[in-house]
């Protein structure tokens, strides 16, 4: 039998990297966003007010246009002509954006004006000549300020009504096909005058009614906030804009405090649960306004961090210069240039309708680890954001009963079938499992409306760790680095898996690049796993359960051992499992030798068997606090690690930890360290901040494991041990009294 399980390669078009936006002469609405999306994800051009978006459409229809492609001329769909192009070539013009766009494998200074045939190299050059007729303040908020802008500096020869009436042609409303839940999370605090509120609830109406509004469409909530907290209605409170639209033309000013932290809890805990209208699989989106800093920014961080682990995306305007925009930075989703937005007052809200709208409906459904599967309709496209586990990773698996998802991914930008690290299908008995592993996000965009797609629904179902099954494709994804799972994937998953015995014989053909799953003779509790290079492995089942050839997978069911050869599959039965298990074999533990040595001599293997099946992974190394040891799910295998300079292993956080202060400057280059400074953290209970004797303008910031970051106050401010924050010179604050610790 030969059968594709765990991990395999696809063939075809699925595992291709693909980049329409740097193939000369694409062209269409796909590619223009996958062009924007990467520049504005890039944070290289901040402040586009979606004037990018709007003047691939104004200049070429999206470089449908017949003579978008012209011959001797290579603007591009974004029309960028020769002189405007070679303004951006100067020498010393946007030098930090040249630098950064090396970071996107594009060096600037040997870019050619025919290269802006090529959709991403029109539409950065586009962004640059933009970005250096608009200056410090940017490109201007509105279509109405953007169409003069247009004349003024692109076309002097068009009229202004061109640009507006081109443009005007995109503002067709939100075309979400997926659930959106919105919670707007307003600021009343006594700092706004009573009629910044009014222009708050005038914006927040203009803004709705960009959606449509209903139970089953896009759900709206808000809440205000200042002392206390006020619900003014839930998600599922209202069925039409015209009721939405009334209800936040009743909501009346309050006047107090700033308890930013209080409500972002709120909202977690009483808007978006679905007991309280939410829904799962949603899209979640908090839109927070606020004038001004939180009475306590350490837990409005904290509440920011929670908010984005369940799943919501924060978006952040803040009005008048008062507001602290590491605070609003901190809290909003990344990236912030896409995030953020900072006002001088609260007239220019109403500037921001378009923006709000676009990054409301073009944001992903964040998956989290949940034990219902999410379940999606078929025939709408989906873009969905997984944040793996920090410490274990997490599994992702699709799952289709019937046609097809074609299911497209990426690690840095929102994935499609124009930009795409990798493609993959999910279909009958067929399931795709991803295993992503280190910090940073995945994307993934499912598309199901293809003629062999599947009709009804498909589920996604996000776990903890490696869950990698038989029955299911896999994709290791580790730190941006995407690769067929390994063997050794498997030895992180729930599966034990063991060397074969002396004298096995092994059924893995010498055909090399696939993988293969045989019946393990004559125990039903265990299979053997061949993968890609011939090797072979005798893979236990989790406990309870057995080998099923016909399902592919391990499924509860009781022991069978046969007493004769036999080719027969066993039958799976609802009768309770045996739970007596075979005794591994007697090893002898080998002695975990280290070369070179982290210190003198041998220590004991840890690695055993028991350890193993106990998930019993990482152990200190002896005699050397630097180094740790890390097991396999092989017994006895082990590799003795060294943790990085000025580290040490936590057996507690089974981690490596700073051992030193490290010197954080406020831009920073290399981290430095002071090997002989005492670390305060830890020293008293839920404490993050010290002072620094001697150092007015230095402080000590601890993260939750107890390492230690030097930082130095900004602006040459002070650092002020009772309010916990960076403070002029100067500056004295009445009425102030530190909070009692606890504990």
């Amino acid at each position: 039998m030969r059968t594709l399980i765990l991990c395999v390669t696809v063939v075809g078009i699925f595992g291709q990297f693909t980049d329409k936006t740097r193939t000369p002469g694409e062209k269409g609405s796909a590619v223009v966003e996958a062009v924007v999306n990467l520049i504005k994800n890039s944070c290289i051009f901040p402040n586009d007010r979606m004037y990018l978006r709007r003047l691939a459409y104004v200049e070429t229809n999206d470089g449908l246009a017949l003579n978008t492609y012209r011959p001797g001329y290579n603007g591009g769909i974004w029309q960028v002509d020769e002189a405007q192009f070679l303004l951006t070539k100067q020498t010393g013009v946007l030098s930090n954006e040249k630098q950064q766009l090396k970071t996107m494998g594009i060096d600037w200074s040997r870019v050619t004006w025919q290269d802006l045939r090529k959709p991403l190299f029109s539409g950065i050059a586009a962004a640059m000549y933009a970005t250096i007729q608009s200056g410090a303040g940017g490109v201007p908020n509105g279509i109405e300020y953007q169409a003069v802008f247009w004349k003024n500096t692109t076309r002097p020869l068009q009229e202004v009504n061109v640009f507006y009436k081109g443009a005007q042609k995109l503002e067709t409303g939100c075309s979400q096909k997926n659930n959106l839940d919105i919670a707007f999370i307003v600021d009343s605090s006594a700092s706004l005058s009573s009629q910044d509120f009014e222009d708050t609830k005038m914006f927040i109406r203009s803004v709705l009614g960009k959606f449509d509004i209903g139970l089953n469409k896009t759900r709206v909530a808000l809440i205000k906030y200042s002392t206390s907290v006020t619900e003014e209605f839930k998600l599922n409170t209202f069925d039409s804009n015209a009721a939405t639209d009334k209800a936040v033309e009743a909501v009346r000013f309050n006047g107090g405090g700033t308890k930013t932290d209080a409500a972002i809890q709120y909202a977690v805990d009483n808007i978006f649960p679905i007991s309280d209208g939410g829904r799962l699989g949603s899209v979640k989106v908090i839109i927070l306004i606020t004038d001004g800093r939180s009475e306590n920014k350490l837990k409005t961080l904290a509440a920011a961090v929670n908010a984005k682990n369940s799943g919501i995306n924060i978006y952040t305007i803040g009005v008048t210069p008062l507001v602290d925009s590491t605070e609003l930075n901190g809290v909003a989703s990344q990236p912030t240039c896409t995030h953020v937005e900072l006002l001088n007052n609260f007239n220019d809200l109403d500037s921001l309708k378009s923006e709000i709208e676009q990054v409301s409906c073009t944001a992903p459904v964040v998956l989290t680890q949940n034990p219902t599967a999410y379940t999606f309709p078929c025939g709408s496209p989906l873009n969905v954001q997984v944040f793996p586990n920090v410490q274990d990773g997490s599994t992702v698996k699709v799952t289709v009963t019937e046609g097809t998802v074609t299911i497209y991914g990426s690690t840095n930008t929102q994935a499609s079938s124009v930009f795409n690290e990798f493609q993959r299908l999910a279909a009958i008995n067929r399931s795709m499992s991803f295993y992503i592993k280190g910090k940073n996000a995945i994307s993934l965009s499912f598309v199901s409306n293809l003629p062999t797609s599947c009709k009804s629904n498909f589920q996604v179902k996000v776990t903890q760790g490696a869950n990698l099954t038989p029955d299911s494709q896999a994709l290791c994804i580790e730190n941006s680095i995407v690769k067929n799972c390994s063997t050794t994937t498997l030895f992180h998953s729930p599966f034990l898996i063991m060397a074969p015995v002396p004298g096995f014989n092994s059924p893995c053909s010498s055909l090399i690049g696939h993988v293969q799953i045989f019946p393990y003779r004559p125990i039903n509790d265990r299979f053997i796993y061949c993968d890609d290079k011939g090797n072979a492995f005798v893979v236990h089942c989790p406990l309870d359960f057995v080998y099923i050839a016909s399902y592919q997978t391990c499924v509860p069911g009781s022991l069978y051992v046969a007493t004769t050869t036999t080719t027969t599959t066993p039958v799976v039965t609802q009768s309770t499992a045996s739970t007596t298990r075979p005794t591994p074999p007697t090893t002898t533990a080998a002695p975990v030798t280290i070369s070179p040595s982290p210190s003198p001599g041998t220590v004991q293997n840890p690695c055993t068997p028991e350890n193993i099946i106990n998930n019993h992974m990482f152990f200190p190394y002896p005699g050397n606090n630097q180094a740790y040891i890390e097991c396999y799910n092989l017994p006895y295998v082990a590799s003795v690690k060294l943790c990085p300079e000025h580290h040490y292993w936590s057996q507690k956080y089974l981690t490596c930890l700073y051992s030193d202060v490290v010197i954080l400057n406020p831009t920073p280059t290399t981290e430095s360290y002071h090997t002989n400074a005492a670390n305060p953290c830890n020293s008293l209970p839920n404490v993050y901040f010290y002072a620094i004797p001697n150092e007015p303008t230095k402080y000590i910031h601890c993260d939750d494991f107890g390492d230690a970051f030097e930082k130095t106050c900004p602006d040459n401010k002070v650092w002020n041990e009772d309010v916990l924050q960076c403070v002029p010179r100067g500056l004295v604050i009445y009425d102030t009294a530190k909070p009692p610790v606890v504990g």
